[in-house]
């Protein structure tokens, strides 16, 4: 490639370059005329840009390759000027684009946006609140961000009153003014939407024109340019802020308006703020506010005036009233009690949230001049906000009160007849003391299956206000037995299940997915949300323990959820099945972290489970790092009766895992300076050991997911430690045998040392408290071996301590003692044929191959005639197993139709189902001839789903052939008679698609029978 080649190729680019900025002018002039000239500027100038940059390069390549590298000659003329030409060309089009200004519709947005933000102002300087994210590892970000992020058709903001869901609404509304203030081309625009001031009914028509009056505020010019924003079809996400979801007339209605105005549009996009959690579908997204963390306390106090000490006695005031810590993670809840404290003098700190709100409501209307009056006409106007059909009924409020509870700084403002709260937390207080003061007129039994009057309700029924307590409880009870009574899903009787250790998810079994009926989740919200002890009664806590096991056995996650809440009006046997349940099932994460927030913030619901299944508990805790990173940093202890909780018991074992670290370091560290084989190995102990510390940090205020992963080498050692502890215990017991009293004396001196920090940690947890003698801080040991023996030992006999035995050795631990027997001979034959040489006694050394190949082969035949011996051994075990649950009369149905669905799996030849000439059916056989030799009386819990079983059976025989071997068509299941039993259906669905023709088989062979065993159970 020539000189003059090259340079005939740059002035053709130069030429090239000129008819560009020729065409660039002439279709700015086009653009004009169509009155997107910014657009077009923008284009026109990166193209001049991305023209001068290409002609620049072209050159300097050239002139490098006849120059060389590094270059020996000066470039000519021709290549200056070529550079030149590229270098006016790139200036020009970085100018262009820069000078260029922002679009028309840019400037609309501005328009709209600056009339928004002047009709709401800017919000105030509060700490902001944050949401959690991640699901594996959870994590707190700031909530006005993540609401811009979203991606999801409808999000919703889901957190209690007070808590700054409103706040992080305008909070995202001010970070979107500033960022379309100061872009050139913003990718989205958030317009506020207050639902209360929306005319009812709420539809998405009414939402639209909501928007255009609210945005345009009478004028036409901005109401024009929204439509046209709106309808258009720029590269624009519209993000629409819904707030006071709550206060509209309808949750359901108003939702699925909401859900029609955003799907109106390809761009729009809604934001949803409520507290209670919602019915999700597809493509939407749910985000938590989380609690206040420590330092944003510590901000919020600061900011309040509150000085060190007044905070360090709040601190202390909270760390005795649990309830109160909690609702002191509430930023508006946080706030009030600051007000008080500093206005007080912190010579009172509440002890409710009922006693506060009357602590600083009195505070403000000290400044009235008729405080009762003022105080009655505000309660009516909290009783017509939450309930607008009191409207009609209720008087006329003065204009003179309205102004003092304005000017007091407890009404915010009055518009559209209606009466607007500073707070949620004002609006819920006066609506309380309304319902107290008007509590002969009203109907308990109404109010309480309202979901707007949860709130005043709660306050009604915490420890400050007794009027209403005891018919708000004897209401909930009637609403509870009666829909429980019509519910053909909710569960009975609760003791088979708890007899029942869930030790594994039960299989085959269709879970039905029913939630409970509106009044029901009504009534279970209420009760979750008040403060202190509800008064309970015997039929009240036998309702919630069959809501509680029905939630769990039938329900969904979000039954769960409000399952776990209930546990304190439980009894402590539900309380122990439900936490066993949830820590050997495999429950959603999402599950797992709220059942652990909700046990950690209910001391004594910890404190009430049984010793066993809190250091069950703490295991379980121990194996999640999200549940480590949850817990660990909120612990905290109530010192007048030293009650400790479940974050307590995790942080105490973490700093176990700590002290075991350092002991990994000293010990193994001192290895690296001896024999040179094990420097490498003896490293890796002290680094994950050191790396686990430093990601846990001195003070745990934050564990790290992938530091905590190295816990495993600091629990390993202090397994090993434990396990030289127990030896060390068996020495000192042989030496005291044998009369050696100082050498005993010294190695259980050496035991105990090295086994207490295990014990201290197993002490904590088997009593749900801190020692609290010097016998228990120096021997925690005792307390739980002292248990155990009075459970298992003490004051039985020899044949019940047995029975106890077996009875906790349960057939899974038993199929596992067999397989590492087997596992074990066939080890030992692996190492015998391709492992180490053995050499066969009284075999001379020529011979010692093909003896050791003979003894291989017999170990081989040996192993097969041990397995085949184990595997009827488990086979009989099993079917014992299934003899004995039959007969205690405790058996599930559930229980029973998984019993049915691993019989049919076991009995189906699989894939070869065509080709079987003779389909035997043992297990099935063997699980019909228990329950016909089963007594009848031992069956009664059971006999519906059996009655059910017995009707589908019978629609099967009529309308399949019995030597089918196809699935069971559509069809016949649409006409099967109605089942009573919830999920039945579904899991015999599922079990015809696993195993098709086997229930074809058990209508045809066993339907008979299953009819005789029913007419034997007595009615109950």
């Amino acid at each position: 490639m020539t000189q003059d080649f090259l340079d005939q190729i740059a002035w053709i680019l130069s030429a090239v370059a000129a008819v560009a900025a020729v065409i660039g002018l002439r279709f700015d002039a086009y653009s004009h005329a169509q009155g997107r000239e910014e657009a077009f500027r923008k284009i026109s100038g990166r193209s001049f840009a991305a023209v001068g940059l290409l002609l620049v390069g072209l050159d300097v390549f050239a002139w490098l390759r006849s120059a060389g590298i590094p270059p020996r000659l000066w470039p000519d003329v021709t290549s200056i000027v070529t550079a030149g030409v590229g270098c006016t060309v790139l200036v020009l089009g970085i100018v262009r684009v820069v000078r260029t200004g922002p679009e028309p519709y840019v400037t609309q947005l501005r328009h709209i946006s600056n009339t928004a933000i002047g009709k709401l102002g800017e919000p105030n300087q509060l700490t902001e609140p944050l949401v959690t994210i991640g699901k594996r590892v959870p994590r707190r970000r700031l909530a006005s961000r993540q609401l811009l992020r979203s991606r999801a058709k409808v999000t919703f903001v889901v957190g209690e009153a007070g808590s700054g869901k409103t706040l992080a609404l305008r909070k995202a509304l001010w970070r979107t003014h500033q960022h379309v203030t100061t872009t050139k081309k913003p990718p989205w625009m958030a317009v506020y939407i207050n639902l209360a001031n929306v005319t009812a009914p709420i539809t998405a028509e009414a939402i639209r024109s909501h928007v255009y009056e609210f945005v345009a505020d009478g004028d036409s010019v901005i109401q024009t340019d929204l439509r046209n924003l709106l309808d258009g079809r720029r590269n624009l996400r519209w993000l629409f802020l819904f707030d006071a979801f709550h206060a509209a007339d309808s949750d359901e209605t108003t939702l699925k308006a909401i859900r029609q105005f955003a799907d109106s549009r390809p761009a729009f996009a809604a934001i949803v703020v409520t507290q209670d959690e919602p019915d999700v579908l597809a493509g939407e997204k749910v985000l938590r506010l989380s609690p206040l963390t420590y330092r944003q306390q510590q901000d919020i106090a600061a900011d309040s005036g509150i000085t060190d000490t007044l905070l360090k006695r709040l601190l202390t005031h909270l760390t005795q009233h649990p309830e109160m810590a909690r609702r002191a993670a509430n930023p508006r809840f946080l706030q009030f009690l600051c007000d008080h404290m500093r206005q007080a003098e912190a010579n009172w700190f509440p002890s409710s949230s009922y006693e506060l709100l009357e602590a600083v409501v009195a505070q403000r209307l000290r400044r009235a001049a008729n405080p009762s009056q003022i105080a009655e006409v505000a309660e009516s106007l909290a009783a017509r906000v939450i309930d607008r059909g009191l409207a009609a009924d209720l008087e006329r409020p003065d204009p003179a009160a309205i102004d003092a509870l304005i000017a007091v700084g407890i009404l915010q403002a009055y518009r559209n007849d209606m009466a607007v709260f500073a707070s949620g937390m004002f609006c819920d207080y006066f609506a309380a003391r309304w319902l107290v003061r008007m509590r002969e007129r009203i109907d308990p039994q109404e109010l309480i299956t309202a979901p707007a009057w949860r709130d005043p309700l709660a306050l009604c029924l915490g420890p400050s206000t007794g009027e209403l307590r005891e018919p708000l409880v004897t209401a909930a009870r009637k609403v509870l037995d009666e829909q429980l009574t019509k519910a053909a899903w909710a569960i009975g009787d609760v003791t088979p299940y708890l007899t029942a250790a869930p030790n594994a998810p039960l299989t085959g079994i269709a879970r039905p997915d029913l939630a409970w009926p509106a009044p029901v989740r009504h009534v279970l919200d209420l009760l979750n949300k008040v403060e202190g002890d509800v008064p309970a009664s015997a039929e009240l806590t036998r309702l919630i323990d069959r809501i509680v096991v029905s939630a769990f056995v039938r329900g969904r996650p979000a039954e769960q959820k409000r399952a776990m809440a209930l546990l304190p009006l439980a009894s402590p046997e539900v309380g122990a099945w439900a936490v066993t349940w949830l820590v050997r099932t495999d429950s959603p994460e999402e599950l797992t972290l709220d059942a652990a927030e909700q046990l950690n913030a209910s001391p004594e619901t910890f404190s009430r489970l049984p010793g066993h299944v809190r250091l069950l508990l703490l295991t379980w805790v121990l194996k999640s790092p999200p549940l480590v990173s949850l817990l660990v940093p909120r612990a905290r202890i109530r010192l007048e009766d030293r009650v400790i909780g479940l974050a307590v018991l995790a942080r105490a074992a973490v700093r176990l895992l700590q002290a075991w670290a350092v002991i990994g370091i000293i010990r193994f560290s001192s290895l690296l300076f001896g024999d040179v084989s094990l420097r490498w190995p003896s490293a890796v102990m002290p680094l994950m050991c050191g790396v686990f510390l430093l990601g846990s940090g001195p003070r745990l205020k934050a564990v790290s997911r992938r530091a905590y992963a190295m816990a495993w080498f600091p629990a390993l050692l202090g397994g090993l430690l434990t396990l030289d502890a127990v030896v060390q215990a068996a020495q000192a017991f042989v030496f005291l045998l044998s009369g050696e009293i100082g050498n005993g004396l010294l190695e259980l001196f050496r035991a105990t040392a090295n086994s207490w920090p295990v014990a201290l940690v197993a002490f904590m947890g088997w009593t749900g408290r801190l020692p609290q003698g010097p016998r228990d801080w120096i021997l925690p040991h005792l307390r739980p071996l002292h248990d155990l023996f009075t459970q298992y030992i003490a004051a039985r006999d020899p044949d019940e301590i047995v029975h106890a035995i077996r009875r906790n050795l349960t057939l899974p631990n038993k199929a596992l003692l067999l397989r590492w027997l087997n596992g074990g001979l066939f080890l030992a034959l692996a190492i015998l044929v391709f492992g180490l040489p053995v050499e066969i006694p009284n075999v001379s050394p020529g011979e010692q191959t093909d003896a050791r190949a003979a003894t291989a082969t017999g170990l081989i035949l040996l192993a097969f005639l041990v397995n085949s011996i184990l595997s009827k051994w488990q086979q009989r075990i099993k079917w014992q197993g299934i003899s004995e649950r039959m007969a205690s009369g405790h058996l599930t149905a559930e229980e029973l139709l998984a019993m049915l669905y691993s019989a049919g799996r076991a009995d189906h030849p699989g894939s070869s189902v065509s080709r079987v000439r003779k389909w035997e059916t043992p297990e099935t056989d063997f699980l019909v001839r228990a329950l016909t030799e089963c007594p009848p009386n031992s069956l009664t819990h059971v006999v519906d789903v059996l009655r059910d079983l017995d009707a589908a059976l019978g629609h099967i025989a009529y309308m399949v052939d019995k030597n089918s071997t196809e699935p069971i068509p559509q069809g016949v299941w649409d006409s099967v008679p109605q089942l009573r039993h919830p999920g039945l259906r579904s899991s015999l669905i599922q079990h015809d698609k696993r195993c098709p023709g086997q229930l074809e088989r058990l209508a045809a062979a066993h339907q008979d029978r299953i009819r005789r065993v029913i007419e034997r159970v007595p009615e109950s």
